[in-house]
């Protein structure tokens, strides 16, 4: 049985990060998937990151080049330039959300119960005090 496809760029993971490594180093634009697939040699960005498929040494290299890249962007939040491009990039290609409704999709919903004692009300705005709260987690 024959092998499809040409032979790998990188023949070692090794030799990859290292690659990697000197992207980050050499390269004066912002970092990006494309950008650093562009600089690796490959077709595009899908190509790269289907390195992922090559075994953990290869996807531990992609992990950590995308994280380069993300922190990268997390910086950039804190730079008034360069913040609603961060940030597009932060929701999109890295999971990150500005809408609460969709984010920390992994936790369970909370539920706050205000429980006044009785008779205890604030007069001057004739609304119930705050006293006495309890937090339930719902299944």
């Amino acid at each position: 049985m024959s092998k499809k496809g040409r032979p790998p760029i990188y023949k070692t993971a090794a030799a990859l990060k290292e690659a990697v490594d000197k992207y980050f180093e050499t390269e004066s634009n912002p970092p990006t998937i494309s950008g650093l697939s562009y600089y690796l040699g490959y077709e595009s960005r899908l190509t790269f990151t289907r390195q992922l498929d090559r075994g953990p040494d290869f996807a531990e290299v992609v992990q950590y080049a995308r994280l380069r890249i993300e922190e990268y962007n997390e910086e950039r939040l804190y730079d008034r330039d360069g913040f609603r491009g961060a940030a597009f990039i932060l929701a999109c290609c890295y999971g990150w959300c500005r809408d609460n409704a969709h984010a920390q999709r992994d936790l369970p919903d909370v539920n706050v119960i205000v429980r006044e004692p009785a008779g205890a009300e604030d007069q001057t705005e004739n609304r119930p005090a705050a006293h006495g709260t309890d937090i339930r987690l719902l299944n």
